[in-house]
């Protein structure tokens, strides 16, 4: 993502002085919250486990996030089996404190086989863990083309392809933005 889309986003969900929490650890994000005057932690989750600087168990004694960004699909955790999402779910929503949100980027936006959707799959765990949905956002990534030739009528037939794999190059990211309500703690 964009490092100005970023430092937008985290501005628009954070005040200053409040932490902001990365599991994928990107260095744009650490710069984005230290511009923005924003605390940085990032953190690493296994499943159900959290560490932060070799320490685990770390959702029972590091502080709460006002936002948490988290990458789907993840190498630990597979993001169209319910019961793994929904742990992995469950693990970010104690990162955040009451009132935060959850920000989970899709890349790339389906499951490449067409087995099932990473996005449908985030909602629906989101809420077995006691997030509430939010939003959607798209985020370019790629200068858009004014046209596609291959639409135009006198260009259709001799215009090539370009597609990688046999698929389009992605030119955006999908945002979710789920809410960790105040007034509870439990899911």
């Amino acid at each position: 993502m964009p490092a100005r889309d970023l430092a937008r986003l985290i501005a628009s969900y954070t005040q200053p002085g409040d932490l902001v929490t990365d599991v994928d650890d990107h260095p744009i994000v650490a710069r984005a919250a230290g511009y923005l005057d924003r605390h940085y932690r990032r953190l690493h989750t296994s499943g159900h486990e959290t560490t932060d600087s070799g320490r685990t168990g770390c959702h029972d004694t590091c502080p709460r996030a006002v936002l948490v960004l988290v990458r789907l699909p993840r190498a630990d955790v597979d993001g169209l089996d319910l019961h793994e999402m929904t742990r992995a779910m469950h693990t970010w929503r104690t990162l955040l404190r009451p009132g935060g949100y959850l920000l989970v980027a899709l890349s790339p936006p389906g499951s490449p086989d067409g087995r099932g959707s990473h996005r449908a799959t985030a909602i629906t765990v989101a809420r077995t863990a006691g997030l509430s949905w939010q939003q959607e956002f798209l985020v370019v990534t790629a200068p858009l083309a004014e046209y596609e030739p291959r639409a135009m009528p006198d260009s259709a037939a001799v215009s090539p392809a370009v597609l990688v794999n046999r698929r389009h190059l992605p030119a955006l990211v999908k945002l979710l933005a789920f809410h960790h309500r105040t007034g509870g703690d439990d899911a």
